[in-house]
């Protein structure tokens, strides 16, 4: 794929709006873009619909990433879970329009579901640490937590050869 701009953005817990998590500008880009509330696109596709203009649209568009990029080809992507609600967003852009823009698009989706699953992926990890690896009552890391440590330590023990050991204190005998 040859974009000039993408953009990757995600909603964050307790955040009402999106931060972009990446951006990637060509070299005769500028680095900084319009604001969130300033893209259009961005906004439609938060909402949960997909913006694709893949064929020669310079100057037609009304986003302000597109005009201040004077973009020939951009598409919007929402990022969405297996239940469908919005994690995120993808938006993308070209220069030049592209010239099998049906490749293109079945290439951006699947980049998008791509980034989807990762962002669905981190959300359930976060969710599952917070709940499941510490004890309910007390807060403090729970025996699950423990085994994942110590698997983590022995698997890097295995690979460079140090030593380490564990100590165990009954405190109810």
């Amino acid at each position: 794929l040859e974009l000039d701009v993408v953009s990757l953005w995600a909603f964050q817990p307790e955040q009402e709006d999106p931060v972009e998590l990446a951006r990637f500008c060509a070299p005769n880009l500028p680095a900084e873009g319009p604001s969130a509330t300033q893209q259009g696109l961005l906004k439609v596709a938060l909402r949960g619909d997909a913006v694709v203009a893949l064929e020669s649209v310079r100057g037609l568009g009304s986003d302000a990433l597109v005009q201040a990029l004077e973009l020939g080809a951009y598409a919007a992507l929402p990022l969405m879970d297996e239940r469908r609600v919005v994690l995120g967003a993808l938006v993308v852009g070209r220069l030049e329009p592209v010239t099998d823009a049906a490749t293109m698009e079945v290439a951006l989706r699947t980049g998008a579901n791509r980034f989807a699953s990762a962002l669905e992926l981190r959300a359930a990890r976060e969710q599952g640490r917070a709940r499941g690896l510490v004890d309910a009552v007390t807060g403090l890391p729970n025996r699950l937590l423990f085994n994942d440590r110590l698997d983590t330590n022995i698997r890097e023990a295995h690979r460079t050869g140090e030593c380490f050991a564990v100590m165990f204190v009954d405190l109810d005998r």
